[in-house]
């Protein structure tokens, strides 16, 4: 499934991370992913960015704005697939022969034999292609 994944501009300090999950709680906003770190992905000082996928894009960028976050967001894939050995070589597999280069990936199983991976990159045609051929 297409959806949007938001980048939320935060502070490093305790608590930002408690103030956006109870905001898009409050609004009844589902997260169904989150990552956390510097934009470039180092070992650095750069300001943090807390990355959300959730069930409704709209409502959240709604409540975020009203909070007064900052906020970037990019398309992305949430797909579920079955957890087994293998699933995440199989899925970029069928992306590279797509073409289609990635950006963004992160995926989580909680052992209940389905997992959520997040795939974003460039192309979002040529990955939607390679996301297809997994039948």
């Amino acid at each position: 499934m297409q959806t949007t994944e938001i980048h939320i501009q935060a502070t490093d300090e305790p608590g930002v991370l408690a103030n956006i999950c109870r905001a898009l709680a409050s609004a009844g906003v589902n997260l169904r992913a989150v990552r956390g770190g510097c934009n470039c992905h180092c070992d650095c000082t750069c300001p943090p960015v807390v990355s959300v996928v959730v069930d409704n894009p709209t409502d959240a960028k709604a409540v975020l704005q009203t909070a007064g976050f900052e906020y970037t967001e990019s398309p992305v894939f949430a797909i579920e697939v079955d957890d087994r050995l293998g699933a995440m070589a199989d899925i970029a597999v069928k992306i590279a022969e797509a073409g289609a280069n990635l950006h963004t990936v992160y995926a989580s199983s909680i052992g209940y034999a389905r997992a959520l991976i997040v795939l974003g990159g460039s192309d979002m045609k040529k990955l939607a292609a390679g996301i297809s051929q997994l039948g």
